[in-house]
């Protein structure tokens, strides 16, 4: 994320991916950073209410994330 920052000048980053822990490990990374984050959950060829749990699961912990960094935590 260090290189993202300050090598590219770079302020954001889209993380794309679908294990739940390693997006928000990776979003906290560069939120840590001092980096925007655009977080793109994949979940292919699965039904509508998985994925629907799956995006709901996602937003929830980076919502928590996003607020315990700015705030602090």
């Amino acid at each position: 994320m260090d290189v993202i920052k300050n090598k590219l000048s770079c302020n954001s980053v889209r993380i794309y991916g679908k294990d739940v822990h390693l997006l928000i490990k990776s979003s906290e990374l560069a939120l840590q950073s001092g980096l925007n984050v655009w977080i793109s959950p994949r979940l292919i060829n699965e039904n509508e209410p998985n994925t629907l749990q799956h995006l709901n699961e996602i937003a929830l912990e980076f919502e928590s994330l996003k607020t315990n960094i700015l705030t602090g935590n």
